[in-house]
């Protein structure tokens, strides 16, 4: 697999190449990486209105390649909401009620201070239909900032992740997504 993915990557480093050559768009040479964000870092307690945040470190792996670009998504099939109380069953959105996540992304040193001092992606609105299930999330994605390029570049970076709930309960967010190319 591990062979695979070098070949897949020279062949992704050589279209972005061609692509920078003749003047196409090299975004669209960019490979998902999916990051889990585990244990604690995924689970949200929310009061209705209030922001929440988790932060913590993740990394990309061993990158053969050195970044040159990015964007970050947030796939709405990957969050859950669950509503606490005596009327989550009878819970219901107003109009113009959303989900709303920012992201933000430091380098490690800045582990403890990430949420103040990381750059900011977001906020994203994810859509909920009448059973608090997320449908969509907009913008689908945001381009990566150099510095954040330089963090992933780094090999470890800081993140943390803030939600604000129109309902009081749980809201669990399983994974990012940083499309990266060359």
């Amino acid at each position: 697999m591990a062979r695979n993915s070098r070949v897949w990557m020279g062949v992704v480093g050589s279209a972005g190449y061609l692509a920078l050559a003749i003047g196409c768009n090299p975004s669209a040479f960019q490979r998902p990486s999916v990051i889990p964000l585990t244990g604690g870092f995924q689970s949200f307690d929310v009061t209705a209105g209030e922001p929440s945040q988790q932060s913590g470190t993740s990394d990309l792996g061993d990158l053969p390649i050195t970044l040159g670009s990015g964007s970050i998504e947030i796939d709405p099939s990957v969050i859950t909401v669950t509503p606490s109380g005596s009327g989550k069953f009878f819970t219901r959105l107003q109009d113009n009620d959303v989900l709303r996540i920012t992201v933000w992304v430091g380098t490690i040193d800045e582990e403890e201070t990430v949420c103040t001092t990381g750059d900011e992606y977001g906020p994203y609105d994810v859509t909920l239909d009448e059973n608090l299930v997320p449908v969509s999330v907009d913008p689908s994605t945001v381009n990566l900032r150099d510095s954040t390029l330089d963090a992933l570049n780094s090999g470890e970076f800081s993140l943390c992740v803030e939600v604000v709930s129109p309902v009081t309960g749980e809201v669990t967010i399983e994974s990012l997504t940083f499309n990266l190319g060359l």
